[in-house]
């Protein structure tokens, strides 16, 4: 029976580094745009208000600890691509919000 090869990453490597930094800005904006999302939810579902701004704070409380991990690494989160690739997922929620289209919302 044979093992898996165990190659080891260099963190400190200038590929490594970029893919982190690429991945670390999408979880930080994604997690951003989910606390926002979610407040706005809150603002349109009254009933569920104190539960969704519960959420929307536990979102933005994760984008703060994923900048921390980049900070630790010496790594800036690439947040510049990240917007560009999550503009059009958030304008369709901001369009369906405007429109009062809870449903859509709650898909996207």
């Amino acid at each position: 029976m044979t093992t898996p090869s165990t190659t080891q990453l260099d963190i400190t490597s200038s590929a490594y580094r970029n893919a982190y930094s690429r991945i670390n800005g999408m979880v930080v904006v994604g997690e951003g745009l989910a606390d926002r999302h979610f407040r706005l939810l809150a603002r349109a579902i009254p009933e569920d208000q104190q539960e969704l701004e519960r959420l929307a704070a536990m979102e933005g409380r994760h984008a703060s600890d994923f900048v921390g991990c980049g900070r630790n690494l010496g790594v800036k989160p690439d947040v510049g691509l990240a917007r560009q690739l999550f503009a059009p997922l958030h304008a369709l929620f901001l369009e369906r919000d405007r429109a009062g289209d809870l449903a859509g919302c709650l898909v996207i």
